[in-house]
């Protein structure tokens, strides 16, 4: 678990040093826009002299509305590709992850999700490679628990973490692309509350 929190907090001071950089970067350009729009309502006002001072009261609202609507869609659009980014990063934190704390996390997942019956665990070779010392009794006592059996099947090319369960013609695909895919909403809301709570 410490392993895991350290990821986190890797990855909330990152994220917020990104997003007061995004943040920054917004309201440098809302200010830009609202002085241009300055400028231009000035331009304006000179050359409609004639006209009345409610029409370039109105023109000058009309303006700051759409930088304020551009702004905000620039924040929101940079908020979205940070949590991308983010979501992106914790994947790539598990996957590069030392052996030892990898590897429970992938018992935790065997424990997650063996049942009764003949199992079969598929994983990467790059995996299998490098599998520690007892990985997989370990794995076969988690199976053993729940009534059932495992043993590592083999390597799979369509696996770079995580792995496939097979029990017979059913397939789990616990591949942690494939869970991070699965539960990408309930991530996106982690981690804007990290980010913005």
């Amino acid at each position: 678990m410490a392993g895991i929190e350290k990821i986190i907090s890797s990855i909330k001071s990152s994220a917020e040093t990104k997003a007061a950089g995004i943040i920054s970067e917004a309201e440098a350009k809302a200010a830009e826009l609202i002085e241009q729009t300055k400028k231009e309502c000035l331009v304006y006002s000179v050359e409609e002299n004639a006209k009345s001072d409610k029409k370039i009261e109105l023109a000058v609202k009309r303006y700051n509305a759409q930088n304020e609507q551009a702004a905000k869609l620039i924040f929101l659009n940079a908020r979205q590709s940070m949590i991308e980014s983010t979501i992106s990063k914790a994947l790539e934190s598990i996957e590069k992850a030392p052996a030892e704390e990898y590897f429970d996390m992938l018992l935790k997942l065997i424990e997650k999700s063996s049942g009764k019956g003949n199992g079969e665990l598929y994983m990467s070779q790059a995996d299998i490679n490098r599998l520690p010392a007892g990985f997989e009794a370990s794995a076969a006592k988690i199976a053993a628990a729940k009534g059932g059996t495992l043993k590592i099947a083999g390597a799979s090319q369509d696996i770079k973490s995580g792995f496939i369960l097979k029990y017979g013609q059913i397939e789990e695909n616990c591949t942690f692309k494939a869970l991070f895919e699965e539960n990408h909403d309930k991530l996106q809301d982690i981690v804007n509350s990290i980010l913005w709570s």
